[in-house]
């Protein structure tokens, strides 16, 4: 990023769009303070994605479809596709805008929202395309309803196994 500090105003803009965008590069004048800061931008993927891990981004923006391409996209043998979260603070004007009565909303103060996205509907393809990652958002794909199940059944073999090889032996042996 480059902030740029003039009298009591500070900006701050990312610095490829500073390089690339002429009304972006202005003239400094006296007493202005400009500073480059390094301020890495991650999301974190977490659940049934290719990838669990905070995963940096370019500073200009990152959209969900890209964000579930960079952590690896689902894994079809374990991911619920109607189970796609991105769980993140906003400011409490946003809040106030889509729910004004909610208890959640604290003036000064962020306020959790989790967004979910079906992806058995073709739309939301559209709309992850459209979706902007912010800093610090925390991806999550939760496991197949089955998958649960089945972390059951294994665990029921883990305990059940002994008790067959038990039984195998003393049947063998004919000590039983």
């Amino acid at each position: 990023y480059v902030q740029l500090t003039r009298g009591s105003t500070t900006i701050r803009v990312p610095l490829n769009r500073v390089a690339s965008d002429p009304k972006e590069n202005i003239y400094l004048r006296a007493n202005d303070v400009l500073t480059l800061i390094r301020d890495p931008q991650t999301f974190i993927a977490y659940g049934a994605t290719g990838q669990n891990a905070e995963i940096r981004f370019d500073a200009e923006g990152l959209n969900l479809a890209q964000a579930m391409a960079k952590s690896g996209g689902l894994i079809d043998s374990r991911s619920d596709a109607a189970g796609l979260f991105v769980f993140r603070y906003e400011p409490a004007y946003i809040a106030r805008a889509l729910r004004p009565d909610s208890p959640l909303v604290q003036p000064g103060r962020l306020t959790p929202f989790v967004f979910r996205l079906n992806l058995h509907d073709p739309n939301s393809l559209f709309l992850a395309q459209n979706f902007a990652i912010k800093n610090k958002d925390v991806l999550y794909v939760s496991n197949a309803p089955i998958i649960e199940l089945e972390k059951a059944m294994q665990v029921f073999s883990t305990l059940q196994q002994p008790v067959s090889t038990g039984a195998s032996l003393c049947i063998a042996s004919k000590t039983c």
